[in-house]
C-alpha cells in the first residue's frame, strides 16, 4: 500500500492541470475520512478535462463508484488509454468495470480492463512483463500465468499500468 500523506500535491502538466488534493485522516487509525480536490484547468471545466476522449459512461461509471481516493487515478488512466487509441466501454449489467480494446490492427482481444471499486486493472501482456516492475504482479489463471495486475492508487501505478499497456499492444504486433 502507498503512503498517506496528510496533504499532498499533484502537477500534471500534459493538460495544463493543476491539483491539490487533501486528504483528512484520522489520528487514531489512519483512516481516510474525506478528500478534496481542488483544481484550475485554464479555460475549461475540471471534469470536462478530465474525460478528453473517454466517453461519458465510462466517465460516469467511474464517477459514480470509484472510491474517491482513486477516481482521479481512474481517470488518468483512462484518459491515457484514449490516448493510445484503445477503445473504452463499460459492459452491459452490474459488473463494475471498463474494458479497454485496441483498434482493430492489433486484434479483437481487449488489451485492459479495471474493476471500479477496486482500482485494480488487468493488463493482457506476457506475465514476464511483471519481472522487476515494483507495482505489477502476475495474474495467473488454474495456476497458469495470463496476464499482469497493477492498482491504480498513485501516478507511478498509472504509470507503470499505461506502460505495460503499450507493451502488451507492442507484443501484437501490427
Amino acid at each position: 500500500m502507498f503512503p498517506r500523506p496528510h496533504e499532498d500535491e499533484v502537477t500534471m502538466t500534459k493538460k495544463r492541470i493543476e491539483l491539490r488534493l487533501v486528504l483528512e485522516v484520522e489520528t487514531g487509525d489512519a483512516e481516510i475520512v474525506g478528500v478534496t480536490v481542488e483544481g484550475s484547468t485554464f479555460g475549461s471545466s475540471l471534469s470536462e478535462l478530465m474525460a478528453e476522449g473517454v466517453p461519458a459512461e465510462v466517465d460516469q461509471m467511474i464517477e459514480g463508484f470509484a472510491p474517491p481516493s482513486l477516481a482521479l487515478f481512474q481517470r488518468a488512466f483512462a484518459e491515457r488509454c484514449a490516448d493510445l487509441g484503445l477503445n473504452l466501454q463499460t459492459p452491459s449489467g452490474s459488473r463494475k468495470y471498463i474494458n479497454a480494446y485496441p483498434p482493430k490492427r492489433y486484434g479483437s482481444k481487449r488489451a485492459a480492463a479495471f474493476d471500479v471499486k477496486s482500482g485494480r486493472v488487468e493488463i493482457y501482456c506476457r506475465p514476464e512483463n511483471a519481472q522487476d516492475r515494483e507495482l505489477a504482479e502476475v495474474v495467473t489463471n488454474n495456476d497458469e500465468p495470463f496476464a499482469v495486475k497493477v492498482y491504480l492508487r498513485s501516478p507511478t501505478a498509472v504509470d507503470e499500468a499505461v506502460t505495460l499497456t503499450q507493451i502488451g499492444l507492442d507484443e501484437r504486433g501490427t
